[in-house]
């Protein structure tokens, strides 16, 4: 790395005695500093791992601690990095105040886990953390390590997921805005597309625009691409603000470009052509997005000539960082809070809430298998059916796929079906999310009235089901839904009174869910109700049990694509 010529060295540790008492002070500090962070951390990653839109998360934090020790060892021209540290007025009154704090641990951490979009929660905790962090690091190096570590730190935020109630509509939006753009773009080529919803239907089948080919995975990417680069040039605020908008537009046109390429394969190739290059045209784009913000990054950062003669000496990474923690530990320690008692505090909360949680999976195992199993074979009229793969990744069920009914009473002379499981996993509570009232419109589907609830009988068992009534070009359908967390049914508005339908003090690793549904077409009349009753009775059984395993296995399977 090289210096700038205008930077201010760093100021030398305070030559101050460091008091006995302070040596087992800083060990608490430290500890309360690394936990807030880790449960920030540990909010995140069920979002890093299992969803797409947010799997460069992981990268965030080791380029927060990068940017952290860069402006230390290499400031801004003109800054230095950290100076004298300004202890807190009333030590003692702000330890009461981080008391209070740490006593939010238990209910934080029992949100957290309970309600089904906890993002809100995960906001509050990154923001604590954030606040925190800024908020102390005056104590030890004054305003000008704070003003040091405001990046660094405010870049976590890029990696903390929207909460799903903005994240949806921001999706379905862009979806529509994507199958539009791309599809009079082919009209323009001379190619015949006909719209349906989010699905473009071409002369060798159709191409769905899924939340993969909506955008917003290449947007939020390019908003963090964005402000990692701008720092790494030490732009100036107008120019990274700029390069966040550029970037924003790269990774829409290369996204409409993806989209394009793939319509265009099915409709000279097949679809055949477009599975086998999907996965690679948007790798691609992936890797090549940050290739051409960083080039953007670069063109914007100003041409300062060196100046002549030898470059001024430097001392090396290692004395710079040993300076920095020398001053850190030559802190006026006694006057800074303590942070035994609310360590403590936030500790016993996560491990009186999360002991909780183990006994109740021994009390109470949840479930581990589905409790609805699918017949089909020959002699049932009903067979399976494979799923496409990018709707499987969108998923990622344990279990389950799709199934056709053949019945002549029915219009097309088939109901069609599906049945999916999640086992007990930190995902499945945004898998509740993908509800009939948000998948059908995006496939061109309008509502026609209000949701009702429907009581079907399965092997005795009376079960709750909702019915969904829609109506598109020539053809209205009728949709029975059904979902259950570990066998008791969701309501549908639990996104706005979770309370009635999320049980306390079970914990998303109780959360098993498994969803069923049968979609009857028709033309006119009345909905056929007792055709989609009688064929959830034929295609399904229904085997409940309270304990690890299902007591009949199912009688089939449908295996992943």
């Amino acid at each position: 790395m090289t210096a700038h010529p205008e930077a201010a060295a760093a100021p030398a540790p305070r030559a101050m005695a460091t008091p006995s008492s302070a040596v087992p002070a800083r060990w608490p500090f430290v500890a309360f500093l690394v936990g807030i962070w880790a449960w920030a951390i540990a909010g995140c990653t069920d979002d890093w791992t299992h969803n797409p839109l947010y799997s460069y998360g992981w990268f965030v934090p080791f380029l927060m601690l990068f940017f952290a020790w860069r402006r230390i060892d290499e400031p801004p021209p003109g800054r230095v990095p950290y100076e004298a540290g300004l202890p807190p007025a009333g030590a003692r009154a702000v330890t009461v105040v981080l008391l209070l704090a740490a006593a939010l641990v238990l209910p934080l951490e029992w949100l957290r886990q309970e309600v089904p979009d906890d993002r809100f929660n995960n906001w509050v905790i990154a923001l604590m953390a954030v606040g925190f962090t800024l908020w102390s690091a005056a104590w030890f190096g004054g305003r000008a390590l704070r003003v040091s570590l405001l990046f660094p730190v405010l870049f976590f935020l890029s990696a903390v997921p929207w909460p799903k109630r903005w994240e949806t509509p921001v999706t379905v939006g862009l979806q529509g805005f994507v199958a539009a753009v791309i599809l009079e773009v082919l009209h323009v080529m001379g190619i015949y597309a006909q719209p349906q919803g989010n699905t473009i239907y071409l002369r060798n089948g159709p191409v769905g625009v899924a939340e993969a080919c909506s955008g917003v995975r290449s947007l939020q990417a390019s908003l963090m691409i964005s402000l990692a680069i701008g720092e790494l040039f030490f732009l100036r605020w107008w120019k990274r603000g700029l390069l966040i908008v550029i970037a924003a537009a790269i990774a829409m046109l290369l996204n409409l470009g993806r989209t394009l390429a793939l319509c265009l394969l099915a409709e000279y190739q097949g679809q055949e052509g477009m599975d086998k290059w999907h996965d690679t045209i948007g790798n691609v784009i992936l890797l090549g997005l940050p290739l051409v913000i960083f080039c953007v990054g670069w063109l914007l950062t100003p041409r300062t000539p060196k100046p002549p003669g030898p470059a001024a000496p430097r001392p090396a990474a290692g004395d710079v960082l040993r300076a920095f923690l020398a001053h850190v530990r030559a802190a006026d320690w006694p006057r800074l809070p303590r942070f035994g008692a609310p360590l403590a505090v936030g500790v016993v909360g996560v491990l009186v809430y999360h002991g909780w949680l183990l006994t109740l999976n021994v009390i109470e195992p949840p479930q581990r298998e589905p409790f609805f199993v699918a017949r089909t074979g020959p002699d049932t009229d009903t067979a399976a059916q494979p799923v496409e793969k990018a709707i499987w990744d969108v998923l990622q069920p344990t279990s389950g796929g799709y199934l056709v009914h053949t019945n002549a009473a029915a219009l097309g002379g088939a109901v069609t079906s599906y049945h999916f499981f999640w086992k007990p996993d930190a995902a499945n509570r945004w898998v509740t999310g993908h509800r009939p009232d948000v998948c059908m419109p995006a496939g061109g589907w309008k509502p026609e009235g209000e949701p009702f609830p429907v009581t079907v009988e399965i092997n005795g068992h009376p079960l709750q089901f909702t019915a969904f009534r829609f109506a598109s070009t020539g053809a209205r359908a009728l949709q029975l839904w059904g979902q259950w967390r570990n066998g008791e049914p969701l309501k549908m508005k639990f996104f706005e009174d979770f309370s009635l339908t999320w049980s306390f003090f079970q914990g998303k690793n109780r959360s098993a869910v498994e969803t069923v549904s049968v979609i009857v077409y028709y033309e006119d009349g009345e909905p056929p109700m007792e055709l989609a009753e009688q064929t959830l009775r034929k295609i399904f059984a229904y085997h409940p049990t309270t304990g690890r395993a299902a007591r009949n296995p199912p009688l089939a399977s449908v295996a992943a694509p």
